[in-house]
């Protein structure tokens, strides 16, 4: 792995780049610490917040990074970034790094600019999904959605949305993901986890339709998802409210989306 320092100039070089491609004015940036251990490095930063949280202790190290909110509103917010990911990434040429730094600073991003919209007293009520469960599916989607067109600025360049690559996504990536979805969504019984899962799938093809909007066009995408028509309605919801302070005014709607196929929201 790159010097310490070499590896802050490439996180500030994309974290420019990401503010300056989605025109962030005032942007939040939080503390971004690379570590062997996501979950002992969550326990020791904030070991009172982790039974509001929707992910378990167990499954934190699987993740790439994991954000971490402040105790206090104008706190810092700490970006956990898995050394072993970071480490195999750079060593093998490969970008998903650079879209889990997007990832989580968008998170970061849309966890600021909620607290102000619901004049939140803390953080700790927003990760609560009883009752914030609709941002946190939709900054899923976002954060995603982002980090997936970063990963490919990041690797193919100027190429990120040639005619050439169609065959692969359509191809290969698409069944992978397909797969892949297929296979978490009933690993769990849990609906929220299941909703998670559709959320970064939706994020990913969102920004495939931006990039191809006439090969993946809505048709398609109601195709795609075939008789899950709850699963194109939450894809068009997302396209229909892509900024926070619109999305916000209307998760009622979201809910009203998810409830056909979810109980208990």
């Amino acid at each position: 792995m790159p010097e310490h320092q070499e590896i802050q100039d490439l996180f500030n070089r994309v974290l420019l780049d990401f503010f300056a491609t989605y025109n962030i004015s005032a942007p939040i940036v939080p503390s971004y610490e690379i570590v062997s251990d996501i979950a002992r490095a969550y326990l020791n930063l904030r070991p009172d917040v982790l039974e509001k949280s929707s992910v378990s202790i167990e499954e934190l190290n699987r993740y790439n990074g994991f954000t971490v909110p402040p105790k206090t509103l104008y706190g810092t917010f700490t970006v956990l970034l898995n050394a072993n990911v970071i480490s195999e990434n750079m060593k093998n040429g490969r970008c998903d790094w650079i879209g889990t730094i997007v990832h989580e600073t968008t998170h970061v991003q849309d966890f600021t600019e909620y607290a102000k919209i619901i004049s939140a007293p803390d953080y700790e009520c927003i990760l609560s999904i009883a009752q914030n469960g609709m941002f946190n599916l939709w900054t899923e989607i976002n954060a995603r959605a982002k980090g997936y067109y970063f990963v490919r600025k990041y690797t193919l360049g100027t190429a990120m949305n040639s005619k050439e690559l169609l065959s692969d996504i359509l191809c290969r990536e698409i069944p992978l993901q397909r797969k892949m979805l297929f296979q978490n969504y009933h690993a769990t019984n849990d609906g929220y986890q299941q909703a998670y899962f559709v959320a970064h799938y939706i994020g990913r093809l969102y920004t495939l339709q931006q990039l191809y909007p006439v090969d993946f066009s809505d048709e398609w995408v109601e195709a795609h998802f075939g008789v899950n028509n709850w699963m194109s309605d939450w894809f068009f919801f997302y396209k229909k409210y892509p900024v926070l302070t619109e999305a916000s005014q209307h998760f009622e709607e979201m809910k009203d989306i998810l409830r056909t196929n979810f109980r208990g929201l």
